[in-house]
């Protein structure tokens, strides 16, 4: 059975983009090939720290490269649900920094979107199995009820 190289874009290489960077670097099926930011020294950085990948300066030309496959939106929050849109619009796969939308309105239009397409949006959990927020989860369902 073959498997699919998944070619990923790190959109925004800022403070938060190396952890995606990392996490999809250790994945055997997924391709680092894109590094896009506004600032072209961000994206060449970034780059160059995880082993290379095309640098891009507009989103437009992630969205119009039909050789990737999915992208993390490591952009300003105001950004998340447009872009994530524009992404979801482009036929890519979403991984997206929380919130993921600001109003609730827009991440069902989201969510329906992604599902209309047959795409994934994810918005990033990373913290949703730590044991502190386990714990807090069954005290929540156990002493809170209802």
């Amino acid at each position: 059975m073959s498997t699919q190289t998944i070619n990923h874009a790190i959109v925004g290489c800022g403070r938060i983009a190396p952890s995606h960077a990392d996490a999809f670097r250790e994945l055997s099926d997924a391709s680092l090939a894109v590094f896009c930011d506004i600032e072209e020294a961000k994206a060449e950085a970034l780059a160059e720290r995880f082993g290379g990948g095309q640098r891009l300066s507009r989103y437009q030309d992630v969205l119009e490269d039909k050789a990737i496959d999915s992208v993390s939106l490591c952009v300003p929050h105001y950004l998340h649900d447009e872009y994530s849109k524009m992404a979801l619009r482009a036929g890519k796969h979403v991984l997206v920094e929380k919130p993921f939308a600001i109003k609730t309105e827009r991440a069902t239009e989201l969510m329906n979107l992604a599902a209309e397409k047959g795409l994934v949006l994810q918005p990033v959990c990373q913290h949703r199995f730590d044991k502190v927020v386990q714990h807090v989860r069954e005290i929540v369902e156990q002493e809170l009820g209802e």
